[in-house]
């Protein structure tokens, strides 16, 4: 089966476009979270440097095995995106093809979830004046905790995007993008490279295996009420799904699971009010049910043709055999859709 799939979008349905939260003023919800990381799957993040084989990411002090909290930003503000219908900011080829609403924002007043939360920069390229608005969800970076090594492998041809393949980037109509691309979880990976097989597209590496974990924490400050639970929805998922996460998603590797340890907010105006206090801490009983009740709109959500994409490519445990399809069959069904493949 072909390793992913598009989630697709409901172009009616653009996510609430509003005013960011301003940074000098307290509003929303303010606080920090720990949260851990563990590999479901050989995990692999790579370090700047061409050493053969490529291996995982250390700390600057070379103490521990890092993820950063810049990947960890990126991988949850695609999903902020993906699920609240937000701006798309990669994509060129097809950018004019996109309704107004799903467009690069052009100014602070009307910006969608996740450029609310992570911050807006202007318009892609920037011009002159750029507006910009400081994000107000942060994290740092992930610490290894529990490593464990597996042996170096060469990865199977790891293709880059081929957008002008239009019969599965398109939708069936041809005009629009299909939707945003997520990876399927693989139940027979990693895909190492056969014997004799082209090496230029592939990567030899060392990955952190199975049942490694890392720990991390992030702060958010003036979050509006339903950016946060929009937050912790990305954050947690559902009990079903598993995020997929890193370097090698097409040979089976990058499937995490993320855990909510505690969550503390803060009401900021309480701190300052005569006795203080104004910290709530949520962990154990107490932060299942609040995460639970704060995602209920997307967890009971069944009609989202978006959040139905998402759970059939995110479901966990796989339940693939992952593979992409050999150049024959590119031949023989040059305008197949994606769903077609075998």
């Amino acid at each position: 089966m072909n390793p992913y799939d598009f989630v697709r979008v409901v172009w009616e349905q653009p996510g609430a476009k509003r005013a960011g939260p301003s940074h000098d003023r307290f509003q929303g919800l303010s606080g920090r979270l720990e949260a851990s990381i563990t590999a479901l799957s050989p995990l692999f993040l790579p370090e700047h440097n061409e050493q053969q084989p490529r291996r995982f990411m250390y700390s600057a002090a070379r103490q521990a095995h890092v993820i950063p909290g810049t990947s960890l930003k990126g991988l949850f503000r695609s999903l902020v995106e993906t699920v609240d219908g937000g701006a798309w900011w990669f994509i060129d080829k097809w950018a004019e093809t996109l309704p107004a609403a799903f467009r690069q924002p052009a100014n602070v007043d009307r910006l969608d979830a996740a450029c609310r939360m992570f911050g807006f920069m202007g318009r892609k390229g920037g011009y002159e004046s750029a507006p910009v608005l400081a994000g107000h969800v942060g994290f740092e970076d992930a610490v290894c905790v529990e490593a464990h090594r597996h042996a170096p492998f060469v990865t199977v041809a790891l293709m880059n995007p081929k957008p002008t393949h239009s019969a599965w980037y398109l939708d069936p109509e041809g005009r629009m993008v299909a939707g945003r691309k997520f990876y399927f979880h693989s139940r027979n990976g990693p895909l190492k490279a056969r014997a004799g097989a082209r090496r230029d597209l592939s990567a030899h590496i060392e990955p952190l295996d199975t049942g490694s974990r890392f720990v991390f924490r992030a702060h958010f400050d003036n979050v509006a009420d339903d950016d946060f639970n929009l937050l912790l929805y990305a954050l947690v998922l559902e009990p079903e799904l598993r995020h997929k996460f890193g370097y090698g998603k097409p040979a089976g590797l990058g499937s995490i699971e993320v855990k909510l340890h505690w969550v503390e907010t803060v009401d900021r105006l309480a701190r300052y009010r005569a006795g203080g206090g104004g910290m709530t801490r949520y962990e154990g009983a107490g932060l299942d049910g609040f995460i639970a009740r704060r995602i209920a709109r997307y967890t009971g959500d069944r009609q989202s043709l978006t959040l139905g994409d998402l759970r059939r490519i995110w479901a966990w445990p796989a339940t693939y055999d992952l593979q992409y399809p050999g150049e024959e069959w590119f031949d023989d069904h040059p305008q197949a859709p994606i769903r077609a493949t075998p």
